[in-house]
């Protein structure tokens, strides 16, 4: 099997030009072209390789320098796993990181051609004198030097319109379409001695800018040839794919960056919150201690305690939000099945996917939460990782049941049931540290194996912790409130003490809404990164399909 191998690189250190190569062992295979002024190069040359010689060996691809040759970073790559992910990336000690993208060598689509000469030299009679007239017919020889096309004999002319033809491009020019071809037109002859009566040589991409333009093509004797017709037909060029590929990968790069410096802002800003809300609690209780202790102050001890009264209402409006908001947190894991039963006969085996459900409301059936990704032709299928966040499986409870439900998907939509399991958050987490399987079930009877490889639960915050934590604010707010009245028989000397603490509240108090501003900000920073990973993660994942 033969592979064909396209490269790239981003945010390379030195942007003046490069090329890269492609080499095993110390041996060259392949080398592109040079791309001069960017940091970030495509390069358009295809590397095709033999995939039998070099199957289980890695091969290194480095970026040189145009200057001087010399290798500004490498990398090496398993071609066996390369061919099964398409496309893989891997930073440089330099800078930069270069992206590879390989497939099998598959030449798609055809050349639609049709040619006609014009005042060609007639080889009939002594010198061309004789009243009859030529037979041409034309050869085409492609890259490889072999006839892949004899037209039709055009009887009796000098300016034969040849049949329109439909070349394949695999036995053309092998998907190399700058590749020389050989274009001869013959007199027809019936003891096979036929006259050659002129050649030419161009590429497929030569025939395609000469048909736009118009322009006739000199023979080498006498005459000239037309192109008609020349029009690619299904082509895909491999280039084309793998530089999208390679730039989805990019973007993925460049996104996981962003959503992990978002995140870990996010973290940062949430902590300094609590902390600021932590001092203006701690502010307030010495701002209500103090004013107690004025006895004299009657009027001020009444605006402090309705102080109080406020702050337990702002604590409660918090509660309130705080029920309201979504539960955070993320599990991500992954799942890999073992001895499944076969769903589509002697012959054939089944393309299994898994659904992960949570029970409806009304608890009599389940609603899909993720699908995974679709397994091809295998009765062990290993799923990638999948993430689903913790507010989407229902009220936070790690122990609320889920449902694993495994499918062999069909085309029509229409999906082969092959079996499921129950279980939990805190199921999956405890599955992943063993080595036991889980069985999925079909009609009462084990239909297959299911480990549970990775599971990592993260940023999740329980909320019934919060709810405690809400709660002992509203009892400090309380106690704070009976300790001002009880402090009523305070002496006056403390007036200017609690009115210092009340302004020292006040500030912290700003400062912690300041602060929850910049928590909530940055956590929709946050989101907008994740939501930018999932989207090239996601255009990837289809390019790869």
């Amino acid at each position: 099997m033969k592979v064909q191998v396209v490269v790239g690189a981003r945010d390379l250190p030195d942007s003046s030009g490069s090329l890269a190569t492609i080499s095993l062992a110390g041996e060259e295979l392949g080398r592109t072209e040079v791309v001069t002024d960017s940091s970030n190069p495509s390069w358009v040359k295809v590397s095709v390789l033999d995939f039998d010689d070099i199957e289980e060996k890695d091969l290194t691809v480095a970026i040189c320098s145009e200057s001087d040759g010399s290798s500004t970073g490498d990398a090496d790559f398993n071609l066996s796993s390369l061919l099964e992910k398409k496309v893989d990336k891997k930073p440089m000690e330099g800078g930069g990181s270069i992206f590879v993208f390989a497939a099998e060598h598959e030449v798609l689509g055809s050349l639609n051609l049709q040619l006609c000469a014009n005042g060609l030299k007639n080889t009939e009679g002594f010198l061309g004198m004789s009243r009859e007239k030529s037979d041409p017919f034309l050869t085409i020889k492609g890259t490889s030097g072999d006839d892949v096309h004899t037209s039709d004999v055009v009887s009796d002319t000098l300016d034969p319109v040849f049949p329109k033809v439909d070349l394949p491009l695999s036995d053309l020019c092998d998907g190399n379409l700058d590749g020389p071809l050989e274009f001869t037109i013959h007199d027809y002859d019936r003891d096979g001695s036929h006259d050659f009566m002129g050649s030419f040589s161009r590429s497929v991409n030569d025939i395609i800018s000469i048909a736009a333009s118009g322009d006739a093509v000199d023979l080498s004797k006498k005459g000239n040839v037309l192109v008609l017709v020349a029009e690619l037909v299904d082509y895909v060029n491999p280039v084309e794919v793998g530089h999208a590929a390679i730039e989805a990968s990019a973007l993925v790069m460049k996104a996981e960056v962003d959503s992990e410096s978002k995140s870990e802002k996010a973290a940062r800003a949430l902590e300094k919150a609590e902390e600021a809300r932590a001092e203006a609690e701690k502010a307030r209780a010495e701002a209500d201690e103090k004013e107690s202790q004025t006895q004299e102050l009657a009027e001020q001890l009444a605006d402090a305690e309705k102080a109080a009264e406020d702050a337990k209402a702002a604590a409660q409006n918090a509660a309130d939000e705080a029920a309201s908001q979504p539960v955070a947190g993320v599990i991500k894991f992954k799942l890999r099945g073992e001895k499944l039963k076969n769903t589509e006969g002697l012959f054939r085996k089944p393309d299994p996917f898994f659904a992960l459900q949570k029970p409806k409301e009304d608890g009599d059936d389940w609603d899909n939460v993720l699908i995974s990704n679709v397994e091809r032709d295998t009765l062990n299928p290993s799923w990638g990782e999948v993430e689903v966040e913790i507010c989407a499986l229902g009220d936070g409870d790690l122990d609320g049941v889920l449902r694993v439900v495994v499918f062999d998907h069909e085309k029509d939509g229409k999906h082969d049931l092959m079996g499921f399991f129950e279980s939990s958050v805190n199921g999956l987490l405890s599955a992943s540290e063993t080595d036991e399987f889980i069985s999925i079930m079909r009609k009462g009877r084990e239909t297959g194996q299911i480990f549970v490889e990775e599971a990592d639960l993260s940023g999740y915050v329980d909320p019934e912790e919060t709810k405690q934590q809400l709660k002992e604010l509203n009892d400090k707010a309380d106690t704070a409130r009976f300790f001002v009245m009880g402090k009523s028989a305070a002496v006056k000397s403390a007036t200017d003490a609690a009115e210092e603490a009340q302004s020292t509240a006040e500030y912290m108090a700003q400062k912690a809404e300041t602060a929850a501003e910049q928590a909530e900000t940055a956590s929709s920073e946050f989101e907008a990164a994740k939501a930018a990973l999932e989207e090239a993660a996601s255009k990837l994942a289809a390019l790869v399909e």
